[in-house]
C-alpha cells in the first residue's frame, strides 16, 4: 500500500510540474494575456484548494488518533478491572474464591495470547468468550452460596465493567475511517502535491525542490499515520497487551501462591477436562 502511494505521489509530482510549466508560460505577460483578456492568477485557485485538502487530512488524522487512544484506554481499563475482580474475590468463600480467581487468570491468558493476535485479523477469540462464560457461571454460583454478602455484589459490578471494556476494545477493531473515505484521504494528498507543484511555478528550482520535498515528506507521514492508527491492533504501531500481561503477572502469582491448580495452559487453552 505504501509503495503504491509513493508511486502515485511521484506521478502526481510529475503531473504538477508539467502543469506548472504550462502555467508559467501563460503568466509571462502578467494577469493579461496577449489578446488583452484578464484571467485569474493560479494562486487564487490553488491556495484555497490546498488549504481545504490539508484540513481534510488533519481531520482524518485526529479521528484515527482518537480511535487509537480509545482502544488503548479500553484495554487498560479491562486489565485493571480483571485485577480488581481478582482482589475482590477474597471476600468469597471456598471453593468459589478459587474458581473465580483461576477463571480470571485463564481469561487474562486467553486475551493476551490468543485474542490479541486474532484482533489483528479483525475478529475476537472464542476462547476468551469461553472463560468469560465460565466466570459468569462462577459468579452466579457464588451469589447462591453467599447471599447477602457485599463481596458478590461488588464482583458483579466489576464483571459488568470488564465485559463492557472488552466489548468496546473489540469494537475498535473496526476502522474509524471507512474504506471509501480512506481512498479519498489518499486522493486528497495526491491533489495537494499536484497543486503545490503548480502553485510554486514562480520559485527558483532549488527552493521549489526543497519546498515540494518537505511537503511530500509531511503528506506521506500523515497518510501512513492515518492508515496505521486506523488499525490499532495491527501494523507498525499496533497496541500490545502490556496492561493485561502486567495484570496477569500479579493474578497468576497470587493464584500460584495459594496452591490453586489452573484449568488452562499458558495461552488460556483448557486443560484437565
Amino acid at each position: 500500500m505504501i509503495v503504491l502511494f509513493v508511486a502515485a505521489a511521484v506521478a502526481a509530482i510529475l503531473l504538477g510540474l508539467v502543469l506548472g510549466r504550462s502555467v508559467r508560460r501563460q503568466n509571462r505577460n502578467g494577469p493579461v494575456d496577449g489578446a488583452g483578456r484578464e484571467w485569474i492568477n493560479v494562486e487564487d485557485l490553488t491556495g484555497p484548494a490546498i488549504t481545504l485538502a490539508a484540513l481534510l487530512l488533519a481531520f482524518m488524522m485526529v479521528q484515527t488518533y482518537s480511535s487509537y487512544q480509545r482502544a488503548e484506554q479500553h484495554a487498560a481499563t479491562e486489565a485493571a478491572t480483571v485485577l480488581a475482580e481478582h482482589e475482590a474475590a477474597r471476600f468469597l468463600t471456598e471453593p468459589d474464591r478459587t474458581t473465580v480467581r483461576t477463571d480470571l487468570v485463564c481469561y487474562a491468558r486467553a486475551v493476551a495470547e490468543r485474542e490479541w493476535p486474532a484482533m489483528a485479523d479483525g475478529r475476537s477469540d472464542p476462547l476468551a468468550e469461553h472463560w468469560e462464560e465460565r466466570l459468569r457461571s462462577a459468579l452466579v454460583a457464588a451469589a447462591d452460596h453467599d447471599q447477602g454478602r457485599l463481596g458478590v455484589s461488588g464482583l458483579v459490578d466489576l464483571e459488568v465493567d470488564r465485559t463492557t471494556s472488552r466489548r468496546e476494545r473489540i469494537a475498535e477493531v473496526e476502522p474509524a475511517v471507512p474504506g471509501a473515505l480512506g481512498w479519498m484521504v489518499e486522493l486528497t494528498a495526491l491533489t495537494i502535491l499536484v497543486l503545490l507543484c503548480v502553485f510554486t511555478w514562480h520559485l527558483r528550482p532549488l527552493v521549489r525542490v526543497i519546498l515540494v520535498g518537505a511537503v511530500v515528506t509531511l503528506v506521506l507521514m500523515v497518510v501512513v499515520g492515518v492508515r496505521e492508527l486506523d488499525t490499532p491492533f495491527s501494523g507498525y504501531v499496533a497496541l500490545q497487551p502490556t496492561a493485561m500481561r502486567s495484570t496477569l503477572t500479579e493474578v497468576a502469582g497470587t493464584s500460584a501462591a495459594g496452591g490453586a491448580a489452573l484449568p488452562c495452559d499458558r495461552t488460556g487453552g483448557p486443560v484437565g477436562g
